[in-house]
């Protein structure tokens, strides 16, 4: 059974004995990314949290993604939709004991959240989930201690500044009463401000409480784990073997070896371990096994160590009396132990910038604004012709029509020939603005508009470098590329200048923020030219400017720009993540035009390419919010496009309707009523028709869209591509078979298909053509364009892709067909195979290819190995966690029936039928024949036993 719901129709799981004309497949479906393999066991354990893929909401919550895992549970990275912010959620696991682990969890929400302090990780809800327990906590950009201090070598000064600040966090937790027990560099965050926070006290427990802590006090461990605790070699673990300890060998004081009563002193005790290690780049008690440490430690035998340069000897002494052997010995508190050490932290002397540094940049980085505060050309209103032949001029132009004519690539001079007539009205557009900036009044606004016209030239100049090197992919996305220049008259318009997020006031930054953007301009320039790789080679170079500039808007900006080149090459994960840093990196620097766009294209990611329409809403909501705050009815009616797709996609028709009606009109009160946005809504618009079953008029509608695809794009763009593939869908939907067969060939024949590309587009094509002739009943003409498509696939990963499965399940299908059992059944197996070694035993996704196999032994006359397969595609169902995917359960259900029927299990056979019949019947979607066999079915098998039931 098919259940397609998408008027950008999808590609479906579909089971065994489904009609063909159910099946569609489009460029915009979900590739199903291989999550980590699952328990191998049988199928009949419930599976635990850690095998499960992260649950859509916990509480409030919505959860994005998996930051970590430890012995007690799961960190995720979730969205605090009440109060509109990025939090970190730690979520207990399933199999710990619940009794121990829900109560340490509880505890170290309770003692987190009774301390409010900068250094200290905040706590914001602590509740249950299930039968779990979670805690909501503050979420915070940076790496570990730990991390820090191994990723480049540190000065002693930035050491003892970032302990400082670490020591201030357990200070004040001290003062609260809470002793911390298992403090290490990988339980301190360095936030990407500088700042550093304690984390994790699920050892915490009031100091002042009697008796030790749960654990301890009986040094004699259990028969069990004697010899695992005496060589445990894993001494930066935290271990809680009961009856022995609590916390991290590497970092615990004598008293907590010894079983005694642990105070705020063991918490110091741990901080000086950490920070000699950090100093001398070696721990100071010897010991590679807990038993040798252990003995170390209790002999209070420091390591003599020479110290390296740049550590005072003084440094030496203050951390002796913190490891002191007897607690009485070590300092009264970490207050003046904290006061000693800050003696020693500095922070790193700023470089003085320069005037001849600034213009340096501007010179290199094309920044007119900074070259007239700096002097760098005569004056503010001349040479407005010599900047811009700087980058564009008669020389250029004759160089780049020869490379041109003389690369071999077809259409390469018709393509330039159109680039360079946009070039020439797009520079004169410059020059008269250059001008007009020329005649403001206020050094402000001028400031403003020379620098929004260098952005301009910058980008000019990149996309005209791009023709350096004609390939096939510029060749299709040429024209793109010229409709893409950002607009000149911009930079005329008071609302968007102020509305922009100001550059630095610090000279220095400035400088690093404005060769940045100039890089960054030159990647989306590679990212529009089908450039992947050479875009993110770009943007890691960046990352260096933008981490040394701390400006968090540039961070927003260059996040926001890995995003779209990862969803451009395919990378869905990937973008998922860098589109959530740029979010929230934009909120927290208010710089609104970039927290709008990467929540739409958040959206759209998880909606159309991962699946996931209930997150897909929630971004949406906020892309609209801001938009709305912000007065911008384009970005507006972009969230409105997104939102009427996700909504065919989950067969919320009225929603789409509306959705898409109200984009269309933005656009058009816009004076973009011709534009590729306004088509790219048509072409949605279109899909609902055919959605809901208005075929003559979404035929109408796509075709419109094409046109204007096709004017702006030129025959060979993707989204072109795209656009047909939709209209000769809805051409299969209303039975016009041989005249959607041209519409994809038309597509095939202008698409560029490469090699280094993820074309999914191509792919698409293909495989809609196997699917037009099977709707045909030719699945003998099916089967070539099906294994192109799967040539397209498997040349885009190594991984088995939802994708690459579902193809292999359909080419299955098709040897079948054609009278080929055994090839078929070759093809079946090593399906599966492939799919167990790259998601695991337990996926539900397996379901599929399980049931072709089932289906396929039944009418080969072997209904034994039928009933296993079922009966394993059945057990995997029930472990779905998605309600979308609920029609699997049922159709494991008919499979089963039909093979147990073979066996001669007749009686659990008809049950199963009737209620696979029960949800058909529910289903408008499915087809009428599913029905029409279950009842064939169960008639036969009642009349063999006496009559109807």
């Amino acid at each position: 059974m098919s259940s397609s719901s998408s008027g950008e129709q999808t590609l479906q799981n579909t089971p065994a004995g489904a009609t063909p004309d159910a099946r569609n497949v489009d460029p915009n479906a979900p590739t199903l990314i291989p999550i980590a393999p699952a328990d191998t066991r049988a199928v009949a354990r419930p599976p635990r949290m850690e095998e499960m893929p992260p649950p859509a909401k916990i509480g409030r919550f919505i959860v994005l993604r998996e930051l970590g895992r430890g012995g007690t549970g799961v960190v995720y990275a979730a969205f605090d939709e009440q109060l509109d912010r990025k939090v970190a959620v730690k979520l207990l696991h399933s199999e710990t004991r619940e009794d121990v682990a829900r109560a340490r969890l509880m505890r170290e929400a309770q003692a987190m959240a009774r301390v409010s302090h900068a250094n200290i990780v905040g706590v914001h809800e602590v509740g249950t989930f299930g039968r779990q327990v979670y805690v909501a906590m503050e979420f915070v950009h940076g790496m570990t201690l730990h991390t820090w201090l191994k990723r480049q070598r540190r000065s002693f000064a930035e050491i003892a500044a970032m302990f400082v600040q670490a020591g201030a966090g357990l200070q004040a937790a001290h003062e609260a009463g809470l002793v911390h027990r298992d403090f290490k560099p990988a339980n301190v965050m360095v936030g990407s401000d500088g700042r550093a926070r304690v984390l994790d006290f699920g050892l915490a427990r009031a100091e002042l409480e009697a008796g030790p802590a749960p654990g301890l006090g009986d040094m004699r461990p259990a028969a069990e784990h004697a010899s695992a605790v005496a060589n445990l070699r894993s001494l930066d673990a935290s271990i809680t073997v009961t009856g022995v300890m609590l916390g991290t060998p590497a970092y615990m004081s004598p008293e907590q070896f010894l079983g005694g009563r642990v105070d705020a002193r063991a918490d110091q005790f741990a901080f000086c371990v950490a920070l000699f290690e950090a100093a001398y780049r070696e721990r100071p008690f010897k010991g590679d096994t807990l038993a040798e440490l252990m003995s170390s430690v209790l002999a209070g035998q420091v390591r003599d160590v020479p110290a390296p340069p740049g550590v005072p000897r003084a440094v030496r002494a203050l951390l002796l009396r913190g490891l002191a052997r007897d607690p009485d010995g070590r300092w009264p508190s970490m207050r003046p132990l904290l006061a000693e050490l800050a003696r020693f932290a500095r922070p790193p002397a700023r470089r003085t910038w320069t005037i001849a540094a600034g213009v340096a940049a501007v010179l290199l980085g094309g920044g007119v604004g900074m070259a007239y505060q700096t002097g760098a050309f005569d004056g503010p209103c001349s040479g407005a012709d010599a900047r811009l032949a700087a980058v564009w001029n008669d020389e250029v132009e004759g160089r780049l029509a020869e490379v041109a004519r003389t690369s071999g690539v077809a259409q390469a001079e018709a393509a330039w020939a159109r680039a360079a007539a946009e070039f020439d009205a797009y520079g004169a557009e410059w020059v008269g603005a250059y001008g007009e900036a020329c005649r403001q009044e206020s050094a402000e606004q001028l400031d403003l508009r020379m620098t929004c016209l260098a952005e301009r030239r910058d980008r000019l100049a990149a996309a005209i470098d791009m023709f350096e090197h004609p390939d096939d992919q510029l060749v299709a996305r040429a024209d793109e590329l010229t409709a893409s220049l950002p607009r000149i008259d911009a930079c005329s318009n008071e609302k968007y200048l102020r509305a922009k997020v100001r550059p630095p006031e610090d000279g220095e930054v400035n400088e690093l923020v404005t060769a940045a953007r100039s890089e960054l301009g030159r990647a989306e320039t590679l990212e529009l030219g089908g450039r992947f790789g050479e875009a993110l080679e770009v943007l890691k170079a960046v990352e260096a400017g933008a981490a040394k500039a701390g400006y968090q808007p540039l961070q927003a900006e260059l996040a926001f720009r890995r995003g779209s080149v990862h969803e451009n090459d395919g990378a869905y994960l990937d973008a998922r993540a860098a589109f959530e840093d740029a979010f929230f990196h934009a909120i927290a620097s208010n710089h609104q035009e970039i927290a709008i766009d990467a929540a739409i294209r958040l959206a759209y990611v998880v909606g159309r390419r991962l699946h996931d329409a209930f997150a897909s809403r929630d971004w949406l909501q906020h892309a609209e919010i801001y938009a709305a705050r912000h007065g911008d009815p384009i970005r507006r009616a972009r969230a409105l496009t997104v939102r009427g797709a996700i909504a065919n996609l989950v067969n919320e028709h009225k929603e789409a309707r509306k959705a898409l009606t109200e984009a269309m009109r933005l656009f058009h009160e816009a004076g973009q009523k011709d534009g590729i946005e306004f088509a790219r809504a048509l072409r949605f618009y279109g899909d609902y028709l055919a959605n809901t079953g208005e075929y003559k008029n979404g035929i109408r509608t796509q075709e419109r869209a094409l046109a204007l695809m096709r004017a702006k794009l030129g025959p060979h763009h993707p989204d072109v591509a795209m656009v047909h593939n939709s209209l000769g869908l809805v051409l299969r939907m209303d039975k016009q078979y041989e005249r959607a067969l041209q519409v994809f060939r038309e597509a095939l024949d202008a698409a560029v298909d490469l090699e280094n590309q993820r074309n999914h587009i191509y792919m698409t094509l293909w495989a809609n053509t196997a699917f037009t002739h099977e709707s045909m009943h030719h699945p003998e003409l099916a089967e070539e364009p099906m294994r192109e498509a799967l040539a397209v696939l498997e040349r885009s990963s190594d991984r088995l892709l939802g994708d690459t499965y579902d193809m292999h399940n359909t080419l299955a299908m098709l040897l079948r067909k054609t009278g080929r059992a055994e090839e078929a059944e070759a093809e079946l197996t090593a399906t599966l195979a492939r799919a167990e070694k790259s998601w695991g035993t337990g996926d539900p996704r397996l379901s599929q290819v399980l049931l072709n196999l089932a289906e396929l032994n039944v009418l080969t006359g072997r209904p034994a190995p039928a009933v296993a397969q079922a009966e394993r595609a059945l057990a995997l169902s029930q472990r779905d966690p998605n309600p979308n995917n609920e029609h699997w359960h049922y159709y494991a259900m008919w499979h089963l029936a039909q093979a147990l029927a073979g066996t001669g299990e007749v009686d659990r056979a008809l049950a199963l039928a009737r209620q696979a019949r029960e949800f058909a019947v529910l289903r408008p979607k499915d087809p009428k024949q599913w029905v029409m066999e279950i009842d064939q079915f169960l008639t036969l098998h009642a009349a063999r036993r006496g009559g109807l039931r």
